[in-house]
């Protein structure tokens, strides 16, 4: 079935924080993670600019925690 959670993304000492929902569903033979929500930057007048640059790293986190979960479901147990 499809799990969901609240999602909660501060990043220590820096104005950015993104809120939204973690979810898990089905996908064929395996499962498909869907993150989903609002990122804000504090910062006068730059704030959306540097939000894409937040977007990509929690992207790149996203991505690498996938692949340390798939390394670690592959072990030999």
């Amino acid at each position: 079935g499809v799990r969901t959670a609240d999602l909660v993304i501060q990043i220590t000492g820096q104005p950015a924080k993104m809120t939204g929902l973690l979810t898990l569903e089905p996908a064929g033979d395996g499962t498909r993670e869907r993150i989903s929500g609002d990122l804000t930057v504090s910062v006068p007048f730059v704030g959306k600019k540097i939000e894409t640059e937040v977007a990509k790293g929690i992207v790149a986190a996203a991505a690498t925690e996938e692949q340390t979960g798939r390394a670690w479901l592959s072990r030999p147990v």
